[in-house]
């Protein structure tokens, strides 16, 4: 009899300076809920990422004492697997691989000390962001797989593959099923699927079926208790106790997939003319149009949107004024922090198009007080002033364009 293995990545995020109270409402709506379903009696299996910027909130916040040890529970017995991640979710393919790196490695280290967590199993992209040249460092590093969104795959003739599992040298790479995770975590809807229909439509899938085969779901872990309310107990744990009775599904977490024998892995071949080597730069937002016109991470540096146009350019300024500073110094220690923390894919998804509300823009001038910061602090260490100056005039021009936005003025002068 055939086998469909399933298994959910839930990513748990909140920005660094997220609110104190919103961080309360969420943990009572939808961590503390989810991680006590991860330690549950019901035979979950699950990977999880939670930042480092997340995991230090909770413990600022108070949240910690009851969400730590469920993990820990869920984890001692191979419930739960933790991925790592950026430690403040910044967009990787945008950074330089040296701050990408130090991104992970403060991820793993904060971890290892406050989860006892020594594997490197998974690794996650912020937004699922992807480009090749991120293979090569995860391997590097010690990882052993990464997902990526196969939304663009179909239509740059990259085979989706639900029998075998992608290889490039001793790395894997799974595909996220965004038909399902997105169907999944349709917000709009309110109230969501009933996880026993789910599991029912997949086991209906797999009737007459002679080969196992294997999906993989990622979705917002806020989805679950917060965007859509107790949908972790409509779907989450309803999929649960439909699982005890399915005759074709079974729950698995992700690194579980690689040690499933049905489950070849396969090397993924290096595509021709196709201006990338093995699979297209891309994120869980991209559409075909947007990769199209070259825009593959559209939230986060849209071609068309001059605040993320000024922010990067900020961003490219700050990355100049510290390349050769000596970290190791302890008198650049809180340059170092401010670095860590400048470079958050939130400041950016709320300049996006789609995203803007009025409400949010706080994130995005918290993303620009940082930089300005770290700017400041460079240039005094350095006296450039030239630096300064390209720092100022980039600053009004973000004012500028965010009160442009915020005022729909768009015959203002630039």
């Amino acid at each position: 009899m055939a086998t469909m293995h399933i298994a959910f990545l839930l990513n748990f995020a909140q920005p660094a300076d997220q609110n104190v109270d919103v961080t309360k409402r969420i943990a009572r709506e939808c961590y503390i809920p989810l991680s006590e379903l991860f330690a549950c009696d019901l035979v979950p299996r699950f990977s999880l990422s939670i930042p480092n910027v997340l995991l230090s909130h909770l413990n600022d916040t108070g949240q910690d004492g009851v969400i730590i040890p469920l993990l820990k529970k869920a984890m001692s017995e191979e419930k739960l697997e933790i991925v790592h991640s950026g430690a403040y979710s910044p967009i990787f393919p945008l950074l330089p691989e040296r701050e990408v790196e130090r991104q992970i490695e403060l991820d793993f280290e904060y971890k290892r000390r406050e989860l006892a967590l020594e594997s490197r199993a998974g690794i996650y992209s912020p937004e699922l962001c992807y480009e090749d040249s991120l293979l090569s460092l995860y391997e590097r590093l010690g990882f052993r797989w990464t997902l990526i969104d196969d939304k663009l795959m179909q239509s740059v003739d990259v085979p989706i593959p639900q029998k075998e599992i992608y290889r490039v040298d001793g790395f894997s790479i799974f595909l996220r099923s965004s038909f399902w995770s997105d169907r999944i975590g349709a917000v709009g809807q309110r109230e969501g699927w009933r996880g026993r229909d789910f599991i029912a439509h997949l086991d209906e899938e797999m009737v007459g079926e002679s080969d196992d085969c294997y999906r993989v779901f990622c979705l917002a872990g806020e989805t679950f208790g917060h965007h859509i309310p107790y949908y972790h107990q409509t779907f989450l744990l309803d999929m649960l106790y439909a699982l005890r009775d399915s005759k074709h599904v079974r729950l698995c977490r992700v690194s579980d997939l690689l040690t499933t024998d049905s489950l070849a892995q396969i090397p993924k071949r290096e595509e021709i003319d196709k201006g990338f080597v093995y699979f297209p730069p891309s994120s869980a937002a991209t559409q075909w149009e947007n990769y199209e016109r070259g825009d593959p991470y559209p939230l986060w540096r849209s071609r068309k949107n001059p605040i993320h146009e000024a922010q990067w350019q900020l961003t490219g300024l700050v990355l100049e004024a510290t390349r050769g500073v000596n970290f190791g110094h302890g008198e650049n220690a809180e340059l170092r922090r401010l670095l860590d923390r400048a470079f958050y894919s939130q400041q950016y998804y709320w300049a996006s198009i789609m995203n803007w509300q009025k409400g949010m823009k706080f994130i995005i001038h918290e993303g620009i007080d940082y930089q300005m910061r770290v700017l400041y602090k460079a240039v005094r260490m350095t006296d450039n002033q030239e630096l300064f100056a390209r720092g100022t005039v980039l600053y009004t021009r973000l004012m500028r364009e965010l009160y442009r936005k915020d005022t729909n003025l768009d015959n203002l002068p630039s």
